[in-house]
């Protein structure tokens, strides 16, 4: 882990990685924090901010994003998941004193997923890591010849462990594991109990079977004109939108 330091972002305080990861770090987290990549503004003006009580972020990376839902929604409670272990350790370092934020060291698929996956690691960019598996029979986005292992479970699995009954907001960024994800929560009903989802899409095959999996039951709005990845939006069809 390379040394650390605070800086601001937006009216976020936050630690991140010094020398040559550090500009990946702030890059990221600016998109999020002042870009709003997820689409959190419209909330802040919204009465449905105050009643919104989970959020689960796929996908957590330094913590950025669930800083900034923490701030968009005062009463929730804020389910940060990550595998890689060098970005836990910011992300404790950014969130881990707040009560309301569970952090979970470990990588989210489908239920017949192992107990532990191969996490391929960007020597830059702490947002691009993916798990290995997956990129058996298709072009990952970067070679890694020392990927680490790290712990995995079914995504259903650890909601029901948490006690989570229904989610508010899901944000999914998790480097092509998307498909797997959703598709254990469709599996297991949970796309019934989500509200509003904000997620990127990693492989253009992907795009159409995203479309399959939430359509039944949310409004899908994606970006195609991503080459790799993009960003896709959903609310549940008697759901309304922030505005």
């Amino acid at each position: 882990m390379p040394p650390v330091v605070k800086t601001t972002i937006g009216d976020i305080e936050m630690w991140v990685r010094q020398g040559l990861q550090a500009a990946w770090d702030i890059g990221t987290s600016q998109a999020v924090i002042t870009g709003d990549e997820y689409s959190l503004k419209p909330f802040l003006h919204s009465p449905m901010r105050l009643k919104v009580q989970t959020v689960v972020d796929i996908g957590a990376n330094i913590g950025a994003f669930t800083l900034a839902a923490r701030r968009t929604f005062p009463h929730a409670r804020v389910i940060a998941i990550e595998p890689d272990p060098d970005n836990v350790s910011l992300l404790q370092r950014n969130c881990g004193d707040d009560a309301l934020v569970t952090i979970c060291q470990t990588a989210v698929l489908n239920d017949d997923c192992p107990e532990t996956v191969q996490l391929c690691r960007h020597s830059l960019n702490s947002g691009g890591n993916y798990v290995g598996e997956l990129f058996h029979q298709k072009q990952p986005p970067f070679a890694d010849s020392q990927p680490i292992a790290v712990p995995c479970r079914s995504i259903h699995e650890l909601l029901t462990d948490l006690d989570v009954n229904d989610i508010n907001l899901l944000k999914v960024d998790a480097e092509g594991s998307e498909v797997d994800i959703f598709a254990c929560l469709a599996a297991h009903d949970w796309l019934t109990k989500t509200s509003w989802i904000r997620f990127e899409w990693h492989g253009r095959d992907s795009i159409p079977r995203l479309r399959r999996l939430l359509s039944p039951t949310h409004k899908v709005s994606i970006e195609e004109d991503g080459l790799w990845n993009a960003l896709g939006i959903a609310h549940r069809k008697e759901t309304p939108c922030p505005s």
